[in-house]
């Protein structure tokens, strides 16, 4: 039973734009991740008696949402606490600000719930919320106290998951891929940052074959400098893309860059 229901102020239409892309829905929830000073986050997936999907779960041991940033998180469409604040608790600066990736989550299911766990702001240890939302109304979500757990952290737990989301998980190799291409520069660059996808860990040195630096004349009257980061992979079956990111390595935007060399597996970071 909701403790209160939570209205989005957007409608279906504005955000049925956000679910067309199982890959950027498990990334977006890598990246919240990342966002609460997580350390670990997993994605892995709980099957049917029969052996079929049941769901898709990305569990992180990150700091977690207490009730007022869920309202804010939740609430308020194209909103984002990481538009006042730009850097998180442990340093790390924060991707995107927008307030939109949680419901790219529904890309991957009609059921999303979010359990998270986080110090509470008024009073001592910890307490934990659920979130849940379906994809046909997800501009109203419900949220409850649940069992309090014994960490902080948050678990995502994706159900009815659509057949774009099963092709994905079908091909672990391609959703590996994905991730440590959006990634990779991040997993270098942080240290205490780790992904395990679908039972194994995601380490670019492992599917990196070479990075190639170049500087990037600006035009002029144009302050500052730009360098483009060009990874060339050992694997297969890396999504092209030519990614935008803020000097301390943020990502900003991404598009697919139109080059010819179907030969070469590659991305491209512009700071």
């Amino acid at each position: 039973m909701a403790d209160h229901v939570l209205s989005v102020s957007a409608g279906i239409g504005a955000l049925a734009g956000l679910t067309r892309n199982p890959v950027r829905g498990i990334c977006e929830l890598i990246w919240n991740a990342f966002d609460e000073d997580a350390r670990v986050v997993t994605v892995s997936v709980e099957t049917n008696d029969m052996g079929g999907l049941d769901l898709i779960v990305v569990e992180d041991d990150g700091g977690g949402m207490t009730p007022e940033r869920i309202d804010l998180a939740f609430g308020r469409f194209g909103d984002s606490w990481k538009q006042t604040k730009f850097t998180t608790d442990g340093g790390r600066t924060v991707h995107g600000s927008k307030g939109q990736g949680r419901f790219a989550a529904f890309s991957l299911g009609e059921e999303v719930a979010w359990t998270s766990t986080a110090a509470r702001i008024t009073g001592d240890g910890l307490g934990t919320t659920r979130i849940a939302g379906r994809r046909s109304s997800m501009n109203q979500f419900d949220v409850s106290e649940s069992e309090t757990r014994s960490s902080a952290g948050t678990r995502v737990e994706v159900g009815l998951p659509t057949k774009e989301a099963q092709d994905l998980i079908d091909d672990p190799e391609g959703l590996r891929s994905a991730v440590a291409a959006e990634f990779a520069l991040h997993l270098k660059r942080h240290t205490d940052f780790q992904i395990s996808v679908l039972g194994q860990p995601v380490n670019p040195d492992e599917l990196i074959e070479r990075t190639i630096d170049v500087d990037v004349p600006l035009a002029d009257g144009l302050a500052g400098s730009a360098s483009l980061t060009v990874i060339l992979w050992k694997i297969g079956k890396v999504p092209r893309h030519l990614y935008f990111c803020s000097s301390d390595g943020a990502v900003l935007a991404d598009l697919a860059p139109r080059v010819n060399a179907p030969t070469l597996d590659l991305t491209a970071h512009l700071t």
